[in-house]
This record gives C-alpha cells, structure tokens and sequence, in this order.
C-alpha cells in the first residue's frame, strides 16, 4: 500500500506547536515532515506511521536519511507522531530538552550495566572495530569507549555503543541491526522498546566523521 504522507490537519497542527519552539516546516521526510530551525541550525523529524506494516519500507533508506541530516545540521531532535496526542507529548517533551527543564539531581538510575554484562562485541560491532583499527591502528581502540552509559530524563540507562573523544569534538556512533531495530519489528511484536531507544530518543548519536583523536 503506498504511505499516504501526514495528514494536513496533522501537519497543520505540527507547525503551530513547533513554531513557538522555532523550529519550521522544510520539507516532507521519508516517512514523515522535516522541520528546521534557521538560528540554531538544528533539525526536527517527526516519524510518521512508521510501526505500521502496512507501509513497508527498507531499513536502509530509514537509517540513511537520519545519517544524511545528522550530517547536515547541528543537532537531529526525532520523534514519532501518528496522533495529535503523539504531537502534543512530542512537543513538551522537545521543550523540556531545549530549555533543560529537568533537574538532574533528582534523577535515579536503573537498569543493568551493559558494560560489565554484554563483555563480547555483536558481529557488526566486531567489524566496526576492525574497521577502526584499519583506519587508525590498534592502539587507537584504546581511545574508544564501548557501551558508554548516558542517562535520559526519566532516569533510564540509555547505551551508546561507542563513545570516541576527539580534538574537534564527541562522536557517539550506534551501530543498528535491522532484526531488533526496524521500527516495523516492533509493529510486529506489539512492543516499542527497541524502538524507543533509537527513534523516540532525540539525539542518539552524534555526528560521525573521521577526525583527529584526542592523545
């Protein structure tokens, strides 16, 4: 069945919300609506149907265009929206991120330490590694953080699974396999939690560029 797009009222309803935010309509997405701010050169995707199978869609052209914008612009806030209940949650939620409203010391963590648990790399994180080493020698590896812990605003363990400080900045890399992360997975199992961790996470992943690292 082909992706009928957002629905104008939905749309329509996006843009009043996120305008006060400063964020505007740029472009249709891939399964969704493209909004960017001018001054801060950030970009907001809203996913749209994504989780229903009744719009299948390849893992790489999803994966892609998020590398393509993170790339782009300087920070890539994404969240998925098929209702305008889904809009109005999204909306408070990138408020809160842009204003800090959230008290870090009130913030409990929980969850296991993936770190200490999941010793072995997964096989593509096994090639990325052997692709690092390639690229920047084995002792490079030491400089590179897998399984780096970061805490959400809710207090949840969320897992990078590599942190790489550099001269000209942090780089977070995600390495995301279709069987546990295809958004259409968790339409099929009837839960969102692979999902979550990937799409309705703003900012999972920095910009990922070769670059100098730090000594």
């Amino acid at each position: 069945m082909h992706y009928p797009g957002v629905a104008p009222a939905l749309l329509d309803q996006a843009e009043k919300y996120l305008w006060p935010l400063g964020f505007i309509f740029h472009a249709p997405a891939f399964r969704g609506a493209l909004f960017v701010n001018p001054v801060t050169r950030q970009a907001l995707l809203l996913d749209h149907r994504i989780c229903d199978s009744r719009y299948p869609f390849p893992y790489t052209l999803y994966t892609k265009e998020q590398n393509a914008l993170m790339h782009q612009y300087q920070g890539l806030f994404r969240f998925m929206v098929d209702t305008p209940e889904d809009l109005a949650h999204a909306c408070r939620t990138l408020d809160c991120l842009l204003n800090k409203a959230f008290a870090e010391d009130s913030i409990q963590t929980k969850g296991r330490h993936r770190h200490w648990h999941d010793i072995d790399p997964t096989v593509p994180e096994a090639l990325f590694e052997q692709a690092f080493i390639d690229c920047y020698g084995r002792e490079a590896l030491d400089r590179v953080t897998r399984e780096f812990p970061v805490i959400d605003m809710n207090g949840r363990t969320r897992w990078v699974d590599y942190f790489i400080r550099t001269r000209t900045g942090d780089l977070a890399i995600e390495k995301n396999g279709e069987r546990f992360h295809h958004p259409l997975s968790s339409a099929k199992t009837g839960t969102p939690a692979s999902l979550s961790s990937r799409t309705l996470w703003p900012h999972t992943a920095s910009k990922c560029s070769a670059g100098p690292l730090m000594a």
